[in-house]
C-alpha cells in the first residue's frame, strides 16, 4: 500500500504498513543544499512503479553542491555493499567509498553500494557515486532519532522502496539497479589459482594434481604476472616456453583459463618481488604505454599529461573509460588475450583510492568518478566477454558499485589467513552476507586466506574451516600469496577439501537454480538470516550463519574450536548429516569436529544434484584427456524426510524440470515433468519399502548416500513409495519427547542409558525395548542375561515404563543410537505399549510406530541386522489377545523372510502357549494369576525368549549357538 501523507513539520512522508500490519512510513525531515533548507515545492515526488518512489530536487548549476538529508528513523540498517565490520550498521557512520583493503578492513569496502534496508519496512537508494556519508544514529544519546546523509553532488535523487519485507525491497531495488546475469555452467565448479606461475611446470602441476587427486575443478586462474609486462595481454614466452601448447593442455584437461588484469598501463615497471621473475619482466614502460599516451587514452593530470599513480607493480596510468576511443583501444588490447585462449578475466585494482586528483575526458568531477571508475572498468571488460566470447566467459571483480551488480562474479579481496576479527575468516563471512543484502549475489573469497607472508604460517585448521565455508558459497576458489594448493596443507586437510569440493560440485544444480532466482528477483545465494526473518531479534543479530539458497542453513566454524552455538530460525530444519529434526527459534550448542560443517536442511526438501564422480563442468566434447568425467545427462534428486504431510511441494530444477512431492504418513509420491535425463532418486534418512515407477515395481538399492533407485526419465515420470509410517504427525514440536519423557524420572532413565552407552566400549549387540528388555539384566533374570550375553559385547537400552513413541524419540532426537555400530540389534516390546494406559494410539498406529523404529534403526545402524521379536501376549482377556494377535500377524506380514533387507521377524506367541493356551507361569509375576497391570515374562519366560533368539543371534554374530539355559519351574510342565 502506498500513500503520500501531507507534510506536517517534515518535508515528505511516504506511508505504508509495517510487517505487523500497522501504519508506518518513511519520514524525510529535511534536506539542505549548501546549508540552505529545501522548500517543499522544490522537492518532486514520482511513483516509478508500485511501491517505488523517486524524490528529486531541481538542479541549480553544474557544480557539486553540499547536500544534507535528515530522515526520522531509529532502526536496524542492512546493506551498504560489501562490508567487513558488521551487518547491522546502526550507530555507525558508513562511507560510500571504495578502497584497497590489504590489512585491517575496518569500515572500508571494495564494493560500496549507497543502499540500505531499514527494519522499519523500507529501503533507500541514494543515487550517487559521491563519497557520501551515512550517519546512522551514531550519536545515540540524541533525543530525536534520525539518520543523516551528507554528500557532494550535482543533483538529488532518492529512491524510497516500500516492503515491508526485505525480499520485496531487494527485488524492487535490483529491478532498478541491476541483477547479476547468469554465467556459464563451468564457472560454478571449483577454481584453482596461484599468485603466480613461475613456468608452465607450475601450470601442469595444478591441473595434473587436481585431476590425479580426484579434486573437481573447471577454472584455472593465472594471477600476476603472466604477460610480457603488466597489462600488455601477450602471454610471456620467457615465463611459458610454449604458450599455445600450454593453453591447449589446460583446455584439454577440462579447465577454462582465467587471466588477471588491472586498468593500469605502466610507464615504469618495478623489479618483480616474486622469486625468479627478475629476468622475465622488463623494468621499463609497458610496450603499449607509448601508444595510449600519444593518443590521449589515459586519465590526465592538471597539465594534460597522463596522471601517474603508484601501484603495487610499478608506476602507471589509468585508462580513461569515459573516453569512447580509449575504451575501444583497451578492449582491443584485452582481445589479444581472448585470441590466445582466455575464457575469463580477474578484474583487479579498480578501487577509488587509485584515482587521485585526476581529469577525465567527460569532465566529471573526480569526487564522483572515484567510485564510478570501477563500474566503467567492469562494464568495458564485460563488453569484451559478451562480444568476443559470445557470453561464454566470466568477469571476476574485486571492486564494484551500483551498475556492477549485474556482473558475475565478485570476490572479497585480500584477506588474512587467520580467525581474527579484523581481516580473517569472520570478516569474510560478514562481507559475503552484506554483499548479498545489497544486491551482489554471486560472491566468493580466497579459500584459506590470500595474505600469507611465510610458509610456516600455513594453517591446516584454518584452511579446513574456510573450505567448508567456501563449499557453500557461489564459487569455491583456492588462492593464496604463497601459491598453495589443497595438497600443501597435509593429508587431513586435503581429505576435507576433497570431501567438500565434491559436495560443492555435486550441488551445482541447486546452486545454479539459486543463481537463476537471483537473476529473477535479486535474492542472493548466501542469505543473512535477517533477510527472511527480519522480525526475529536473534536473526537480526546473526552474522556467522546464513541460509544458502532456499533449503540449506549453514553455520561455518570461524574459530579454531570444535564447538559452536547455532541459532535455528523459524521453520522445520533437520541436521543434514543425521536427519534429526532440530528445535526452531532456539540457540543450540553443536559439536563440530574439524571435518564437520554445522549444516541443516529444510524438512521435506528435494535437493537437485549431479553425481559425485563429475570432475568438470566444461562440456564433455571439450575434454580431451581420459578419466575426467564431465557434466552429462545424469541428474540426482535427494529427498529429505518430511515431518508434516503435504499435498504437493514443488521444486523446479535448473533445467526447468518440475518436481512435485506429496507426503503421506505411510509414504509419498514424486512426479517429474520436463527434459529427459537419467535420474537417480535418493531417500535421505528414510528406507522406502515398496517403490513403483509409473506403476511398475522397482528394486531399491543401498549406497553411500542411502537408499536409491535409478530410472530413465523421458517427459513425465511418477514415483510412488511406502515407508514405515509414524503417528507423530499431530503438530507437536518434533524435538520434544512424545509423552512421559517430560517427567524427571523418565528423563533420568534416558540420561542413564546415554551414560551406559558412553562407557560401553565395543558393542556387537544392542537390545532395544521397554521394561521387558531392561529387566533381563537385573535380579532373578540376570543369570539368563549373563549366560547368553556376557561375552558378546552386548548393550541393553531397555527402558522401564517406555512406549513405542518414547523409544522412537530416544533413538532419534534423544541420541541413544548415535555412534553405535553393532552387528545385530534386537527389538523386544511388550503389549503394554498398545494399551490405553500408556497411549491412545490404535493397534495400527502402534504397528506403524514399530515400523518407524525399525526404519530409524536401519538408518542409524546401517551395518546391523535387525531382529524384531513380536509383541508379547498380554493375557488380559480375549479382546486384548485378539489385539496382540493382530499386531503380530501384521508384523509377520511386513517382515516376512526377505521382504525387508536386513530385518528378520521372530513370533514369540508360541513361546508362551501350550496346546494353544497361554501359560500364566511364563508371563505373570505370581506365576498363577494373570496380571492386572504390566506384563513381564518370568525368569523362565525370559529364558525361553532367549533360547528362541539364540540360533538367529549366533548365526548373525558368526559364532556357535549356545545350548538353552537350563531353568525349571514346577508350575510349568
Amino acid at each position: 500500500m502506498s500513500l503520500i501523507l501531507p507534510a506536517q513539520q517534515v518535508l515528505q512522508t511516504i506511508g505504508f504498513v509495517d510487517t505487523a500490519g500497522k501504519p508506518s512510513g518513511f519520514v524525510l525531515e529535511s534536506v539542505k543544499r549548501d546549508g540552505v533548507p529545501l522548500r517543499a515545492e522544490d522537492l518532486h515526488h514520482r511513483l516509478l512503479s508500485p511501491g517505488v518512489h523517486e524524490l528529486t530536487a531541481d538542479v541549480t548549476g553544474s557544480s557539486l553542491q553540499a547536500w544534507e538529508i535528515s530522515i526520522a528513523d531509529r532502526s536496524a540498517y542492512y546493506g551498504f555493499g560489501e562490508r567487513f565490520n558488521q551487518l547491522n550498521e546502526a550507530r555507525n557512520v558508513v562511507y560510500n567509498y571504495s578502497n584497497d583493503l590489504n590489512g585491517s578492513k575496518g569500515m572500508g569496502s571494495y564494493k560500496p553500494i549507497p543502499f540500505f534496508m531499514s527494519t522499519k519496512g523500507y529501503g533507500l537508494w541514494v543515487d550517487t557515486y559521491s563519497e557520501a556519508s551515512f550517519d546512522l544514529n551514531s550519536q545515540s544519546a540524541v533525543a530525536t532519532p534520525h539518520l543523516v546523509i551528507r554528500m557532494m553532488e550535482k543533483k538529488l535523487r532518492l529512491v524510497v522502496i516500500e516492503g515491508p519485507r526485505f525480499p520485496l525491497i531487494l527485488d524492487r531495488f535490483t529491478a532498478l539497479a541491476g541483477r547479476q546475469k547468469l554465467p556459464p555452467y563451468w564457472s560454478f565448479a571449483p577454481w584453482k589459482s596461484r599468485d603466480y606461475h613461475l613456468s608452465e611446470a607450475d601450470v601442469y602441476e595444478d591441473i595434473e594434481k587436481t585431476r590425479q587427486l580426484g579434486l573437481p575443478a573447471s577454472v584455472l586462474v593465472f594471477d600476476s604476472p603472466w604477460a610480457t609486462n603488466y597489462n600488455t595481454f601477450q602471454l610471456n614466452a620467457k615465463q611459458f616456453a610454449d604458450p599455445p601448447a600450454m593453453v591447449k593442455r589446460v583446455h584439454d584437461a577440462g579447465f577454462k583459463l582465467c587471466l588477471w588484469l588491472t586498468p593500469f598501463t605502466n610507464s615504469l615497471t618495478d623489479m618483480p618481488t616474486e622469486p625468479g621473475f627478475a629476468s622475465k619482466i622488463p623494468q621499463t614502460a609497458a610496450s603499449n604505454y607509448a601508444e595510449a599516451a600519444a593518443k590521449g587514452y589515459f586519465v590526465k593530470d592538471d597539465a594534460g599529461k597522463p596522471y601517474q599513480t603508484k601501484w603495487w607493480k610499478g608506476t602507471g596510468a589509468l585508462i580513461d573509460f569515459t573516453n569512447p576511443d580509449a575504451k575501444r583501444w583497451w578492449q582491443a588490447q584485452v582481445r589479444q588475450a581472448v585470441q590466445q585462449g582466455a575464457d575469463a578475466f580477474k578484474d583487479d585494482a579498480g578501487e577509488g583510492e587509485f584515482v587521485g586528483d585526476a581529469r577525465f575526458a567527460s569532465g566529471e568531477d573526480t569526487r564522483l568518478m572515484r567510485t564510478r571508475y570501477t563500474v566503467l572498468y567492469n562494464q568495458a571488460m564485460e563488453e569484451v566477454i559478451e562480444r568476443d566470447l559470445k557470453g561464454n566467459g566470466v568477469l571476476f571483480s574485486r571492486s564494484a558499485s551500483v551498475g556492477s551488480q549485474n556482473l558475475p562474479f565478485a570476490w572479497g579481496g585480500d584477506n588474512a589467513e587467520d580467525f581474527h576479527n579484523e581481516s580473517g575468516l569472520p570478516t569474510v563471512l560478514r562481507a559475503g552476507l552484506s554483499a548479498g543484502l545489497s544486491g551482489i549475489s554471486l560472491w566468493a573469497s580466497d579459500t584459506g586466506g590470500y595474505v600469507k607472508t611465510q610458509a610456516h604460517t600455513v594453517d591446516p585448521i584454518l584452511f579446513s574451516r574456510w573450505t567448508e565455508f567456501s563449499a557453500f558459497s557461489p564459487i569455491m576458489e583456492v588462492h593464496s600469496e604463497l601459491n598453495l594448493g589443497p595438497w600443501d596443507y597435509g593429508q587431513q586437510a586435503l581429505d576435507i577439501y576433497r570431501r567438500y569440493a565434491v559436495l560443492n560440485m555435486s550441488l551445482f544444480p541447486y546452486r545454479y537454480a539459486a543463481a537463476q532466482e537471483s537473476a529473477q528477483n535479486g535474492m542472493p545465494m548466501m542469505r543473512a538470516l535477517v533477510l527472511d526473518h527480519q522480525d526475529d531479534d536473534m536473526a537480526r543479530l546473526a552474522e556467522d550463519e546464513y541460509e544458502f539458497g532456499p533449503d540449506f542453513l549453514v553455520a561455518p566454524v570461524i574459530t579454531g574450536g570444535t564447538q559452536r552455538t547455532v541459532y535455528i530460525p523459524e521453520g522445520l530444519w533437520r541436521d543434514a548429516w543425521t536427519g534429526k529434526l532440530v528445535p526452531s527459534r532456539k540457540t543450540i550448542l553443536v559439536d563440530a569436529p574439524l571435518d564437520m560443517l554445522p549444516l541443516y536442511v529444510r524438512d521435506g526438501a528435494v535437493i537437485p544434484k549431479i553425481p559425485e564422480d563429475v570432475m568438470t563442468l566444461v562440456p564433455a566434447s571439450q575434454v580431451k584427456i581420459a578419466g575426467v568425467p564431465a557434466l552429462d545427462n545424469r541428474r540426482v534428486y535427494e529427498m529429505y524426510p518430511a515431518y508434516v504431510e503435504s499435498g504437493g511441494r514443488e521444486t523446479v530444477d535448473f533445467e526447468g524440470r518440475k518436481l512435485v512431492r506429496s507426503v503421506r504418513a505411510d509414504g509419498g509420491r514424486l512426479t517429474i515433468d520436463g527434459a529427459a535425463a537419467e535420474i537417480e532418486l535418493r531417500w535421505r534418512f528414510e528406507r522406502p519399502m515398496h517403490v513403483t515407477v509409473d506403476g511398475r515395481s522397482v528394486a531399491v538399492q543401498t549406497g553411500e548416500h542411502g537408499d536409491f533407485i535409478r530410472l530413465p526419465h523421458a517427459a513425465h515420470t511418477e514415483v510412488n513409495w511406502s515407508v514405515p509410517a509414524t503417528p507423530i504427525l499431530s503438530g507437536e514440536d518434533p524435538s520434544t519427547p512424545v509423552s512421559r519423557l517430560g517427567l524427571p524420572v523418565w528423563r533420568a532413565r534416558h540420561e542413564r542409558k546415554l551414560s551406559e552407552k558412553a562407557s560401553a566400549g565395543k558393542v556387537d549387540v544392542v537390545y532395544l525395548g521397554d521394561s521387558i528388555t531392561e529387566r533381563w539384566e537385573s535380579g532373578d533374570y540376570r543369570p539368563v542375561w549373563d549366560y547368553y550375553n556376557k561375552d558378546r559385547h552386548a548393550l541393553n537400552l531397555g527402558f522401564s515404563g517406555d512406549t513405542t513413541g518414547n523409544l522412537l524419540w530416544r533413538m532419534t532426537t534423544g541420541g541413544e543410537l548415535d555412534g553405535l555400530h553393532p552387528r545385530v540389534a534386537v527389538l523386544l516390546i511388550g503389549t503394554n505399549n498398545t494399551s490405553e494406559k500408556h497411549t491412545d494410539w490404535t493397534a495400527a498406529e502402534d504397528v506403524q510406530a514399530i515400523d518407524r523404529i525399525v526404519s530409524e534403526a536401519r538408518i542409524r545402524m546401517p551395518e546391523a541386522k535387525i531382529i524384531v521379536m513380536g509383541i508379547l501376549p498380554a493375557g488380559k482377556g480375549q479382546e486384548k489377545e485378539d489385539l496382540d494377535g493382530a499386531i503380530n500377524a501384521e508384523l509377520q506380514k511386513r517382515y516376512a523372510a526377505g521382504s525387508v533387507d536386513g530385518v528378520e521377524f521372530l513370533d514369540l506367541s508360541s513361546v508362551f502357549r501350550k496346546q494353544g493356551k497361554l501359560q500364566t507361569c511364563l508371563y505373570a509375576e505370581s506365576r498363577t494369576t494373570p496380571p492386572e497391570g504390566a506384563v513381564h515374562p518370568t525368569p523362565l519366560g525370559q529364558a525361553r525368549i532367549a533360547a528362541m533368539l539364540e540360533p538367529v543371534l549366533a548365526r548373525d554374530l558368526g559364532v556357535a549357538a549356545k545350548q538353552p539355559f537350563v531353568l525349571t519351574d514346577p508350575l510349568c510342565r
